[in-house]
Parts: structure tokens; C-alpha cells; sequence
């Protein structure tokens, strides 16, 4: 039909009726077809259906989804065939692939663990710097633990002030500083940012590990007193 015309790209239905159809099966694909042919011939009530690629009339190769069930054509075995061109839906799906491939990638790569938060605070995602800081696998978090959990009990109080003042202002990302508590009772201080995500009552977290840079800061002013110390008790004088 003239349906059939288009996917083939052709010009005519003589630039199609009466050819061979292996002519128009890229070679990847014409084991399986030939099975499946085979299959609906010998069992006359099967029906198949299944994405593969022809070649156009003009050699180029189309995505389709095709479905086949027997068909007795003037008294002789045959095969009806339903085709639908879907290479838009392919490139959109190649196009997703590429994007999500391009997120993991961020997700991994940033040096922030990274969390998501479904609306009953349960974290459904995590990324490998998040593993990190929590000392939990991937498979121990995910969709069984709510971020909550992670708060020593003595700064829970502060989760509920930054809730208060998000109250204020929903859509504003809500920051909050907080010792986490890891798989081992090690406490960690940290500093997140939550912010929902548009259209949902979900949320992105991103958790900011301070201890290594308070622990540093404290070596540096205990050496700046040092020094000021050393100034002013030697007995030279010194002049900067």
C-alpha cells in the first residue's frame, strides 16, 4: 500500500512487487527473519512482532516494527506483514542514551556526593563520593535508608529550623550543617544543599565533606598562634 511505498522510500509499487524480499534484509538481520518465517509458515496461528531495519529502495536503512502472522494468499502459504517506520523513536531514544550517559558521567565525576531524596526523605540515588563519606554500599542505601538517618541525634534540631525557613520560601534551596554519622559511628561534618526538583516533591541533595578542611583550618591557626608566640617571647628582635 501507499504506506508501505513510504517506508520503502520507493516510487512506485513496481519498484517493490515482485522482488526478493532478502533484497531489501540488511545481512545481520536475515537469520533471524528467515526463523521467523519458518516459524509463522509451519504454525499458522503464530503472530510476531519485532523492531529490526530493512533497506530502502534508495539503499539507505530504515528502523521498523514489524509484525507478521500467516496469510493464505490465492491458495498458497504466505506471510501479511504490518510495518511501521520508527527511526524517529530510535534517534530520540539514541539521543536519551547519550544524555543519560552524559549525566552518569556528572553524577559520578563531580567531587560532591549526591544524593536524591524521594518525598518521604528515603534516598533512592546515590553517587560513589556518597559511598564514600556514609562508608554504605550502593545497595545498602538505596531505596532503604532516609537521609534523616545519617544525622547524629544532637544536631536534629537543626534540620528542623532549616525547615522552618523553608516553609517560608519552598521553591529555595535549603542549606544545612550537620555532623553525619557513618556506617562505623564516625562522625563527619558536613554541609548540604537540598533543593527540589521542578514538577515533583522530590529532591537533590549535594553533601560537602568540612572535616578535612576544619581539621586543616585548626592546624593553621594553632600554627599562626605558634608563630605569633615564637615572635613575641624570643629574645632577639625581630622585625617583618
Amino acid at each position: 500500500n501507499n504506506a508501505c511505498l513510504r517506508i520503502f522510500r520507493a516510487r512506485n509499487p513496481r519498484d517493490l512487487i515482485g522482488r526478493n524480499i532478502w533484497d531489501f534484509i540488511p545481512e545481520k538481520s536475515r537469520k533471524a527473519l528467515s526463523k521467523a518465517v519458518d516459524l509463522i509458515i509451519n504454525n499458522k496461528k503464530t503472530y510476531i512482532s519485532t523492531e529490526d531495519q530493512i533497506i530502502a529502495a534508495d539503499g539507505e536503512t530504515v528502523d521498523i516494527e514489524i509484525s507478521s502472522t500467516y496469510f493464505n494468499f490465492n491458495g498458497k502459504h504466505g506471510i501479511q506483514a504490518f510495518l511501521r517506520d520508527i527511526s524517529k523513536r530510535k534517534k530520540a531514544e539514541e539521543r536519551l542514551k547519550n544524555s543519560e550517559k552524559d549525566y552518569k558521567q556528572i553524577f559520578e565525576s563531580t567531587g560532591n556526593a549526591v544524593i536524591f531524596i524521594d518525598e518521604d526523605r528515603t534516598i533512592s540515588r546515590v553517587n560513589g563520593e556518597c559511598e564514600k563519606i556514609s562508608g554504605y554500599g550502593k545497595s545498602e542505601i538505596e531505596g532503604k535508608k532516609k537521609w534523616t538517618e545519617f544525622i547524629a541525634p544532637e544536631d536534629y534540631w537543626m534540620l528542623e529550623r532549616s525547615n522552618t525557613l523553608r516553609n517560608n520560601d519552598p521553591a529555595a534551596p535549603m542549606g544545612i550543617e550537620f555532623r553525619l554519622i557513618d556506617k562505623y559511628g564516625k562522625y563527619h561534618n558536613v554541609f548540604m544543599t537540598i533543593a527540589y526538583l521542578p514538577d515533583s516533591r522530590k529532591s537533590v541533595a549535594s553533601i560537602i565533606d568540612l572535616t578535612e578542611i576544619q581539621k586543616a583550618e585548626e592546624i593553621l591557626a594553632t600554627a599562626q598562634q605558634n608563630y605569633r608566640l615564637l615572635v613575641e617571647n624570643t629574645k632577639e628582635a625581630i622585625a617583618i
